[in-house]
């Protein structure tokens, strides 16, 4: 059924909990860019009958590229200065 696909999802408070978990934890202790759910880090693609890693959900270097674009565009304007994060 449809709630068996939504189990890992979180209540609200368990994913403000989540973040407020990954802002305040010690950088040295997170690994970088993984995806985290209840304080560990997870497989971020799944695929296949079995829900093995996959590549369905990745995106290209491209898509990535243009994301990156979209988001120095939108935030231009509260930012004194925009350099695509490289400060």
């Amino acid at each position: 059924s449809g709630k068996v696909a939504l189990a890992p999802l979180r209540t609200l408070w368990q994913g403000t909990e989540g973040i407020a978990w990954l802002c305040t934890c010690p950088g040295a202790e997170l690994e970088a860019g993984a995806f985290y759910l209840d304080r560990k880090p997870r497989t971020k693609h799944l695929a296949g009958p079995f829900f093995t890693e996959g590549s369905f959900t990745k995106n290209s270097p491209e898509e990535v590229a243009e994301l990156m674009e979209r988001l120095d565009k939108s935030i231009a304007p509260w930012c004194k200065e925009t350099d695509g994060g490289k400060q």
